[in-house]
């Protein structure tokens, strides 16, 4: 059943929160009373994804989006626990597709695979169901709050062809990031042992960091695109796949990726409306023919809309382009 549009102006204590939280928080007071139990955060992000949730009379489905005060805010809130929002993926999503694999240019704000919620829309959800897919395979994932290219296998026999490329270390990755901080070596190459960090009282996440023992070896090449004031535009290329390897080298380099819930400090992840990181090629051999293929996915708009903007504003003392 469809709730009446609930439609409010932001107070002053609504700060910088994430908007999920925030709504979270918000719902659960002008709705909890009724349905009996609180608002879930699951719940919120499914509706921001469905594009319930107007900002100043715009749609916005960036659940990490800061929340200003006196900002008028419209939900449509779907409280049948059992209703699915209705989501797909456009075809302008394909990066590539074949017989054997399907290439997506991944939106940010989705998980890879399903989660324990089993409303909670996934990049696989959304592929076998848009793309009417009798078969679908990962390899490789990405993390809910990156964007880029994201391979998916579509044919059985072309797993083990992927599944050695990964093994051999044939396929090469590319990232593009937003990082704090002015960067003045051009390059740079991070390597250690990364491992699961112990969680404290508050922590409900799991971060990851270098570790003494008991780690996984990993690598990542860095090259600095430019450097404005206060933010560098960073190309990093793992040459391992640990849990957020990237997010975490640049954190522990004193360059934390913008955005980051979990590695920068908040006036870093405040800077951004998401996780600036953007999965940007993708080279590996074709798992039949075996001819080298590389797919690129193109910069998102807010990505250069927030290099823009932060560049802009910390410019003033500080512009080098170091390639």
């Amino acid at each position: 059943m469809r709730h009446p549009p609930l439609t409010w102006i932001t107070s002053t204590d609504a700060g910088l929160s994430r908007l999920d939280d925030y709504l979270a928080k918000t719902l659960t007071e002008k709705l909890g009373a009724s349905l009996g139990r609180p608002v879930s955060k699951s719940e919120v992000r499914r509706w921001i994804l469905a594009g319930s949730v107007m900002l100043n009379r715009r749609v916005v489905k960036i659940a990490s989006k800061p929340v200003l005060s006196g900002v008028h805010c419209t939900v449509w809130v779907d409280i049948d626990p059992t209703s699915k929002p209705t989501l797909s993926l456009p075809r302008e999503h394909i990066l590539f597709q074949d017989t054997w694999l399907l290439i997506l240019n991944k939106p940010y704000g989705i998980p890879t695979q399903p989660t324990v919620d089993p409303l909670r829309p996934s990049m696989v959800s959304l592929a076998k169901a848009s793309f009417s897919l009798p078969y679908l395979a990962l390899h490789h994932r990405l993390d809910r709050d990156t964007s880029g290219v994201l391979l998916m296998v579509t044919h059985p026999q072309a797993n083990l062809g992927i599944s050695q490329a990964f093994k051999n270390r044939l396929v090469k990755k590319s990232y593009r990031a937003l990082a704090q901080g002015p960067i003045h070596q051009p390059q740079w190459i991070v390597e250690n042992y990364l491992g699961p960090l112990p969680k404290t009282a508050h922590e409900k996440k799991t971060r990851f960091g270098e570790v003494s023992a008991g780690g996984d070896f990993a690598r990542t090449a860095f090259e600095v695109v430019e450097s404005r004031g206060n933010v560098s535009q960073v190309i990093a290329r793992p040459e391992t796949g640990r849990t957020h390897q990237i997010r975490v080298h640049l954190a522990e380099g004193g360059h934390p990726v913008l955005g980051d819930p979990l590695y920068a400090p908040e006036n870093v992840q405040r800077s951004a409306p998401r996780l600036m990181l953007h999965a940007e090629t993708l080279t590996f051999p074709h798992p039949i023919h075996q001819n080298e293929m590389t797919v690129t996915a193109p910069l998102p708009t807010d990505f250069n809309t927030c290099w823009h903007t932060c560049s802009e504003t910390d410019g003033k003392n500080f512009s080098k382009k170091v390639r």
